[in-house]
């Protein structure tokens, strides 16, 4: 006979912990210290049910948790229009730019050959709360004929395909997927946490709509909204051009009402929805790969 250890799931571990709490095994706040934080992660996020007899096809950077099933897309129209009629995708680029942007609001997941932590698409996916795999080495995308490579195997744009934000797999087909939902064991063991603990916990966020969610997380405020996160759109983004190009001071002067415009609707709406609790403003920092045009 033989035995290995098995890695039991995060779901597990915590029902696991309270159990022994309730036997009165563990203390709670020994239950607390025992938990590791860093799996949580899985349960606050969408997750693969099960990869049993699913082998990845390709291993990416996972920038942005969460797993995702969709239709593959290689265009923001063709995510819009998906998502219009109620159904799932996946954006596939060789990387995201700002033009992309309402693409990656509505798409399912998105995955890109190149990029990393920082790179457009992981920060835009982490903001929208999107699942996003990124720097795939194997991937390659042409756009224009609306296909793509994944290391010896060819997709078009209708094909199925699964990816894990958390550890950056990318799987054929669609994959069942399990709900986030802040309860039971988990509940309970951030209602144990809240108890001693010293510090308290604010969120990073520029909409309302992820200043809800963050609320409905338990956030106690906003830890930073940076500004220049509310000027993604292509709209917004024209407005912000025209500042950061302009040649001198009557120019921006002049330039400068368009964002304020906005900025006065932004956080107006999110100081209302955070209702009293502090908010952190980062005033423009707007890094300039990621606002200016890629034309000439």
């Amino acid at each position: 006979m033989s035995a290995r250890p098995m890695q039991v799931t995060a779901a597990a571990d915590l029902e696991a912990a309270v159990d022994r709490v309730n036997r009165k095994v563990w203390s709670a706040q020994n239950a607390v210290s025992r938990v590791d934080p860093s799996r949580l992660a899985q349960l606050l996020h969408p997750r693969i049910r099960s990869t049993e007899g699913a082998t990845p096809i390709a291993t990416g950077l996972g920038v942005s948790p969460g797993a995702a099933s969709g239709i593959i897309v290689f265009n923001p129209e063709d995510a819009a229009r998906l998502r219009a009629r109620g159904k799932h995708c996946i954006l596939v680029v060789n990387e995201t730019g700002p033009a992309d942007i309402e693409g990656m609001k509505a798409a399912t997941g998105i995955l890109t050959a190149r990029g990393g932590m920082s790179s457009h698409a992981g920060v835009i996916a982490r903001i929208t709360g999107k699942p996003c795999v990124a720097g795939v080495r194997t991937l390659s995308v042409d756009a224009a004929e609306m296909v793509c490579r994944i290391g010896d195997r060819e997709f078009r744009s209708g094909d199925r395909l699964t990816i894990d934000g958390s550890d950056g797999s990318v799987y054929l087909g669609t994959l069942s997927l399990a709900q986030p939902h802040i309860g039971g064991a988990i509940g309970t063991l951030l209602g144990w946490s809240d108890a001693s603990r010293t510090i308290a916990v604010r969120t990073n966020v520029e909409t309302v709509e992820s200043a809800n969610t963050a609320l409905s997380f338990g956030a106690e405020g906003i830890g930073l909204a940076r500004s220049e996160h509310m000027f993604f759109s292509p709209e917004r983004m024209v407005a912000l051009r025209r500042m950061i190009l302009s040649e001198d001071e009557e120019d921006r002067s002049r330039a400068v009402n368009g964002p304020v415009d906005f900025q006065t609707g932004d956080y107006s709406a999110l100081f209302s929805a955070m209702k009293g609790l502090p908010v952190t403003v980062r005033l423009f920092d707007p890094p300039l790969h990621e606002f200016l045009p890629r034309s000439d």
